[in-house]
């Protein structure tokens, strides 16, 4: 056989064993008679067909009919798996875009519940604020007020107390929280607590 031949059998074949589907790289690849010669094959293209040593010599002179195609068993395997791979990596992509998508989705949730979240402390504190100038007014305000007196203000304020108390009818007495204590030696204001 030619060398020429040879190489345009191995192109048309791929450079690839049509028994096993080594290839080059992976093995000494023959040319091999579909029909041996022993029994009257030829070295026409249709009779020939690429073979790696392994599998030349394993056939030795038997005739297989009807001729290998050019496509080999393996190259139809491996572009089944091709597919395949293909297939599953589309819908693993498919699957991380929904899951990058449902990602984004619960962190917007979880800012927007830790937004809430952050407003609602805003109020409570804004609430409590509130109820602690209150009382700060109602309890505390008055004694600073009588702490900061002589005791003839403070006199005075009573009086003006139940001026007022009496002009408006009240039964009851001026109720405080306030206790003031005298130093009854000096007549002056020494402690208020309530």
């Amino acid at each position: 056989m030619q060398q020429r031949t040879r190489f345009m059998i191995l192109k048309r074949d791929n450079f690839r064993c049509q028994y096993c589907g080594k290839t080059g790289a992976d093995t000494v690849l023959e040319v091999d008679h579909i029909t041996p010669v022993s029994k009257g094959g030829t070295d026409d293209f249709e009779n020939l067909i690429t073979a790696c040593k392994e599998c030349n010599r394993g056939k030795y002179n038997i005739e297989i009919l009807p001729p290998v195609e050019t496509t080999s068993l393996y190259e139809s395997i491996e572009n089944t798996i091709y597919k395949e791979i293909c297939d599953i990596g589309s819908k693993y992509l498919n699957n991380i875009s929904k899951i990058k998508a449902l990602e984004a989705d619960l962190l917007n949730l979880y800012l927007e519940n830790k937004t809430i979240e952050y407003r609602e402390r805003e109020l409570e504190l804004a609430v409590m604020q509130n109820k602690r100038d209150n009382w700060t007014r109602r309890h505390i305000d008055p004694i600073e007020d009588y702490c900061n007196m002589s005791l003839d203000d403070v006199k005075a304020s009573i009086s003006v107390a139940i001026i007022k108390q009496e002009k408006e009818n009240l039964k009851t007495p001026i109720k405080s929280n306030a206790v003031l204590l005298m130093d009854l030696d000096s007549g002056t204001l020494v402690h208020s607590k309530y």
